[in-house]
């Protein structure tokens, strides 16, 4: 084409870290450090709730941003690697593309955008903990990992197979990727294998996994916007919207105006005149939107109350089986010392499969360190003090919790009250149920999960 063009280039580097998304380059002392959140939104799709998404001049500065991000991403040593990713990370590149489009008749002289987005993902490999020898947060991670890559491989079948149902909400890493796998765009995977023969059953698997991407079919087009035709589909929302509303106003001026309503209305103003019914209408409005936004506020605080009482309870799980497990490092440890006292005289003790008794890692300890028995004593120590925390935590979070459900049920019962329009009424009290009931799929998942 010909003409001027301005191009403007954004980036974004987000990791995916045990179903959380975390921005890696974030100021360090800005508001999105933390983790993210994912959007719907009903032009640009699925999108990062407050990403940071820093413009580039050139190659080099692109590169730069990746070898920051990469120098923030999480990485622990296991058995397998002495520096290995604990998470997804995806790095998008946003390019567009503002200017004029010289074509022929109609379309010639147009102001238009074009529209480009490169999303590189760098998935990490999956584990067997019986090869990465992980134990605690690790285990977690791990696990993480892998139901990651599963959802992953499921959504790139339904693609191959045609299947109208893909089940990208499974994993964020699989929402956030929605766009690059069965949308407008282009999908190539590269693996990463070795050659050696001990990785065989590893490298086949991979194989597979990366061979299944080659059978997804879509066609890629041109993200090219027009705000002429833009224009000219608002004005046409616009007629319609005035046609549905002018519609309404017939219908409601049909209609009786019910007595509670003008004599409580009345009685609230001293018997001065309100204005005709226009004034009703404008408070009848005011007051189901003030409801509707408590409503919103208590079951948005409800479902993150909710999520915090299942991490804790994830956490407290986990903490158990580090307490269990380092209660049974100490009695094979005291069971080893008597024997050796029995024996006439105290010698190296001995673990019941041989050698020094003592397991490699642990928190703030590199990989093959031992520790002794004072370690695990007050480790254990430390175990059972974050047990106490969370369970002091969690006792807070539950009482929060309750409170913020009779606040509910309070809520619902004034809705008779303060909305007296019956039709506004059953309307709000149909987006209250689905919002109750979202919150409730929350809660049956998680029993779901610790029944499983």
């Amino acid at each position: 084409a010909d003409g001027s063009f301005r191009v403007a280039v954004r980036c974004s580097f987000v990791e995916v870290y045990n179903e959380n998304l975390r921005d890696l380059l974030a100021p360090l002392d800005g508001p999105s450090l933390g983790l993210l959140e994912l959007r719907e939104d009903p032009e640009k799709g699925t999108i990062v709730a407050g990403v940071t998404e820093t413009e580039a001049e050139c190659v080099d500065e692109v590169a730069d941003l990746l070898r920051r991000g990469n120098q923030r991403r999480t990485t622990e040593p296991t058995a397998m690697n002495v520096t290995s990713s604990r998470s997804h990370a995806v790095l998008q590149i946003c390019v567009e593309q503002r200017g004029v489009v010289v074509g022929t008749g109609a379309g010639e002289g147009q102001q238009a955008t074009l529209l480009g987005k490169l999303s590189m993902i760098d998935l990490a490999g999956s584990e067997r903990a019986s090869q990465t020898d992980n134990r605690g947060a690790r285990l977690l991670e791990g696990a993480n990992i892998n139901r990651s890559l599963l959802a992953l491989g499921n959504c790139i079948n339904a693609l191959a197979s045609g299947c109208s149902f893909v089940p990208y909400r499974d994993s964020k890493l699989t929402r956030m990727l929605k766009d690059s796998l069965g949308g407008n765009c282009r999908t190539v995977m590269v693996a990463n294998i070795s050659p050696s023969h001990l990785s065989y059953e590893d490298t086949l698997n991979t194989l597979k996994y990366a061979n299944r991407a080659k059978n997804i079919r879509v066609r890629a087009r041109q993200n090219i916007t027009r705000p002429d035709e833009h224009v000219s589909q608002y004005e046409k929302a616009i007629t319609d919207l005035r046609s549905e509303v002018a519609l309404l106003k017939k219908k409601l001026a049909e209609r009786q105006t019910p007595t509670p309503m003008s004599d409580i209305l009345s009685a609230a103003s001293g018997g001065a005149d309100l204005g005709g019914n226009e004034g009703d209408e404008k408070e009848v409005q005011e007051a189901s939107e003030s409801w509707k936004e408590e409503v919103v506020r208590n079951l948005e605080s409800r479902t993150q109350l909710q999520r915090s009482l299942i991490e804790i309870d994830r956490g407290l799980a986990q903490w158990a089986k580090e307490k269990a497990h380092a209660q049974e490092v100490i009695r094979t440890w005291d069971a080893s010392a008597d024997h050796a006292d029995a024996g006439g005289g105290v010698g190296a003790l001995a673990s019941p499969t041989g050698g020094a008794v003592g397991i490699s890692g642990g928190r703030g300890r590199g990989v093959g360190q031992k520790r002794s028995l004072d370690d695990w004593q007050d480790y254990l120590a430390q175990v059972e003090e974050s047990v106490r925390e969370n369970l002091e935590t969690r006792a807070s979070v539950e009482e929060r919790l309750q409170q913020n459900k009779v606040a509910g049920k309070e809520l619902r019962a004034q809705l008779q009250k303060r909305v007296l329009n019956e039709d506004m009424r059953a309307f709000l009290e149909m987006i209250q149920r689905v919002q109750v009931l979202e919150v409730e799929r929350l809660e049956l998942d998680y029993l779901w999960e610790r029944q499983g």
